[in-house]
């Protein structure tokens, strides 16, 4: 009988066409670069990734600012509607304190007549309108707007144009 021999994983079974099993040497020798070609090795692979460090920077910022943008879209909206909801509870108080106020003028000066506020969504928030009886009076600041601009316009193309001074005679 043989001697064993220990099994050292050195033997490759993988070329059908040659022997059955070909043997690798034990030590294989390393490979030798030339100093130029370590260099440029490592100048191509600083460049790479110098590129993938600016590319995933790029890509990290476009993502927060879109997180961001996000946010600020959200908190915008929600902005937006505490501004609708505090002027709906501004106006629901001044129209509060309105009534107060005509109520006790109206007392003052002895107005045995009814007195009623009403909301009127179609007029700006600087207009009103009181009406009574024998008529009314109204404020509409887009109307005024309109009729300002219509006489300036009406100045502007039809100028009146100034006196011309007097004839100066001359004197004995």
């Amino acid at each position: 009988m043989a001697n064993p021999r220990k099994y050292l994983f050195d033997l490759s079974f993988d070329h059908p066409q040659g022997p059955v099993a070909v043997r690798f040497p034990r030590n294989t020798p390393e490979p030798t670069f030339a100093r130029a070609e370590l260099e440029a090795a490592c100048a191509a692979a600083r460049q790479e990734g110098h590129h993938a460090g600016r590319a995933e920077a790029s890509a990290s910022a476009e993502g927060r600012l879109a997180d961001a943008t996000d946010a600020l879209a959200s908190g915008f909206a929600s902005l937006l509607a505490r501004a609708d909801e505090i002027r709906r509870e501004t106006e629901a108080h001044a129209l509060e304190l309105l009534r107060m106020v005509a109520d006790a003028i109206t007392q003052s000066h002895g107005f045995a007549g009814k007195f009623v506020l009403l909301v009127d969504e179609s007029i700006g928030p600087a207009d009103g309108r009181l009406e009574w009886a024998d008529g009314g009076a109204e404020r509409n600041t887009r109307r005024i707007a309109r009729d300002l601009d219509a006489a300036l316009e009406r100045a502007l193309l039809n100028p009146i144009s100034a006196p011309s001074p007097p004839e100066e005679t001359p004197h004995e």
